[in-house]
Order: structure tokens, then sequence, then C-alpha cells
């Protein structure tokens, strides 16, 4: 109230912070007379597009995660285990930018039905299936990728499902333009999934949106109805979970310039170790 006096405002429309104190809020009406509107409503339309100085920040994250996975590729995975594997990526990820932008999943086996794991005690095996999820930082600004490899050959209904994740995150990503809903390139990767036979084992959203955080909006799940716009950028990640054999995930970082455009590069078919 001190400092709205010293500055001499008496009224009007006045952004507020959501974690400004009720009691501070209550005096500043006694003082003034305002209108309060969330600073987070400015702040979300704000944050949603990137400009391209923002975007170079984002490249650099995701060439990061883009390396990681090369460097996954070239260790002996099997007899490893979920949680070893997991911090090795973390170290690699420290090493090459400013930090993980969460913790690492990794999701073998069995554990693969669940899109949420907590990396533990199991050995890899051969004939696994292996989810990483993964994310650099780079000057504040967030990376997420996800890629599903197989140690040896793995059972035949999840090539088959890796088969069905990979067209539904293609069709999603071709869809992407300014000017679609959300909800639209959601819809596309669950029509996909839906239509193999497998859509009640696709459990999350199909995406969200990247940037200072690992979630923010826009969010790109069912029935969504933000608009697309140049500079948005967000993930495409489709999976299918099916308890007791295991699952599949494949996650890009895509930016809205007129269609879409991947941020992550790294090899999107299914490698076989």
């Amino acid at each position: 109230a001190t400092i709205a006096h010293e500055l001499g405002i008496s009224g009007g429309n006045l952004l507020i912070e959501n974690t400004m104190r009720a009691d501070w809020l209550i005096e500043l009406s006694r003082t003034i007379r305002m209108n309060p509107y969330p600073l987070s409503l400015v702040m979300r339309e704000l944050r949603m597009r990137k400009e391209r100085d923002e975007i170079r920040l984002m490249e650099k994250a995701t060439k990061v995660v883009d390396d990681v996975f090369e460097e996954v590729l070239s260790w002996d995975l099997v007899g490893m285990k979920e949680r070893e594997l997991a911090l090795r990526i973390e170290i690699e990820i420290r090493e090459r930018s400013d930090g993980i932008s969460f913790e690492p999943i990794v999701a073998s086996g069995e554990n693969g039905a669940n899109p949420h794991h907590e990396p533990g005690e199991r050995k890899l095996r051969k004939g696994d299936m292996v989810i990483l999820d993964y994310g650099a930082k780079w000057k504040g600004y967030c990376s997420d990728i996800t890629r599903t490899i197989a140690l040896g050959e793995p059972d035949e209904r999840l090539v088959r499902i890796y088969e069905v994740v990979w067209e539904a995150q293609e069709r999603a990503f071709q869809a992407v333009r300014e000017g679609i809903q959300a909800g639209e390139i959601d819809a596309m990767a669950r029509k996909t999934i839906e239509e193999a036979g497998y859509g009640k084992y696709f459990t999350h959203r199909t995406g969200h949106g990247l940037g200072l955080d690992v979630h923010e909006e826009p969010y790109i799940g069912p029935g969504e109805r933000t608009v697309l716009e140049n500079g948005m950028t967000f993930t495409i990640e489709p999976g299918i979970y099916v308890p007791g054999l295991g699952g599949v995930r494949i996650e890009d970082d895509v930016v809205v310039e007129g269609n879409g455009r991947r941020l992550t590069k790294a090899e999107r078919e299914l490698v076989i170790l």
C-alpha cells in the first residue's frame, strides 16, 4: 500500500502475483480502488509463444538429449539395473548441459506398462523393451525426450505396439500447424491407437507445453481448445502400456513454424541392440 501511494496509484486494473499473501491484498484493497487481475493469466499468454532466441536455447537443450541417446546406445546395457542406467543418463546430461529438467525414467520389461515408473532394482535383460525418458536444461529452457529400445529380439506383440505408437506419433506430428486446436493433435494420435485396438492402453494426454518448465501450456490433450500459434513449443508423446507385457512411448519436442518442426532428432525407428 505504501509503494502504491508513493507511485501515485489510486486505482484501476492491477496485476496480482498468485502467491501474494491474502492480508497484503486486503490491506491494498483498503487503500486503492482496484480491479485485481491474476498475473499468471498474462504470463501464460507470453510464455506459450517463444521468441527466436528462446527456441535457440531449446534447440541446444534438445541437442543434448539427442547426443545422450547416441551415447546410451554404445553402452553394454544387459545386466545393468534400471536405477544405475538412470543415474548414468543423469550424469551424461549434467556434463553436457546446465542440468536435468526432471529425474530420468528407465522402465524395462513389464515395468514399461507403468508410464510413470520409478527406476528400481530390476536388471535389464535380453528381450526387454526399455523406455528411456529424460530431459536437459540449457540457460533455463527444458527439453524432454522419450525413446523405446529393444535389447535383443523383443516379443512380437511389442514390435507391433511399437509400430502403432510410431504411426500415432507421426500422424500427430504431421497434423501440427498454425490455427489448429491442441485437442485435434491429441485426437489424431488417439484415433490411430484406437483403430489398432489399443485405445484402453493409451492412458495419458498426447503432450504438454515445454519451455522454462518441463510441463506448461499448451497441453495437448482431449478437448483442449488452445489454438496453436507460431512459436508454441510442446511434446508429442503417445504411448501404449499393457500390464504384464510392457510398454512403448515415443516423444519429441516440437515447435510451430507454420507447420510443425521437430527439435529432437534422435532415431525414432526401433533400435535393437
